[in-house]
């Protein structure tokens, strides 16, 4: 799946990331989607599941309820956290990562990785939920309450891919709006306190 949402604009270079879990272990990752961010454009999205570090059975019915991946589509068609964290790192190369609650992640991207005795490369991260409660009013600023409120196509909430391909589309209309051509100008104000984390 490939998108042009917006006329390029330099400096707009980012992944924006969405991790899916097992069960409430930010390690039992089982759904990885991306949407990669070339001069204001996404030029590519992605996503695969994940067999999860907690192991196959981990799941929990409420999790797989809300986004439909089981231990069954895992022991099929999943690839190791090794093996997605190299895929990872692949397509994110040196730019910025972006999630709609960073927090949450940020944690699985961590957890994950510990919990396989492999190292999670350090990387920026920025939050569109820092975005919107900036620049978009609304009822709360869930991701899909968020993309309403900015007209944003309809998605499949809780699919990877479709997840992080909405958190991108967020960030672009909102530097659209604002007028903004870059990723650290975009995040840059109010204050400093707003300022990325490093994973």
């Amino acid at each position: 799946m490939a998108s042009s949402f917006l006329s390029p604009s330099a400096g707009l270079d980012f992944v924006a990331v969405d991790f899916e879990t097992a069960n409430p272990d930010p390690s039992s990752v089982c759904q990885v989607g991306v949407a990669r961010v070339l001069r204001g454009q996404i030029v590519a999205t992605d996503s695969w599941y994940v067999v999860p570090p907690t192991g196959p059975d981990s799941f929990e019915p409420s999790f797989s309820a809300l986004h439909g991946i089981t231990a069954e589509t895992v022991r099929r068609e999943g690839f190791s956290w090794y093996d997605s964290l190299d895929h990872l790192h692949r397509v994110t190369r040196a730019l910025p990562l972006v999630a709609h609650n960073v927090a949450f992640d940020r944690t699985v991207y961590r957890k994950a990785s510990e919990a396989m005795g492999v190292p999670a490369r350090d990387a920026d991260w920025y939050d569109t939920v820092v975005l919107a409660r900036r620049h978009v009013p609304a009822a709360n600023h869930r991701l899909d309450t968020v993309a309403r409120a900015l007209g944003l196509p309809s998605f499949h909430h809780h699919e990877a891919e479709a997840d992080a391909v909405t958190c991108a589309q967020i960030a672009l209309t909102i530097a659209a709006q604002r007028e903004v051509t870059s990723v650290t100008d975009l995040w840059a104000e109010p204050s400093r306190s707003c300022a990325p984390q490093s994973g």
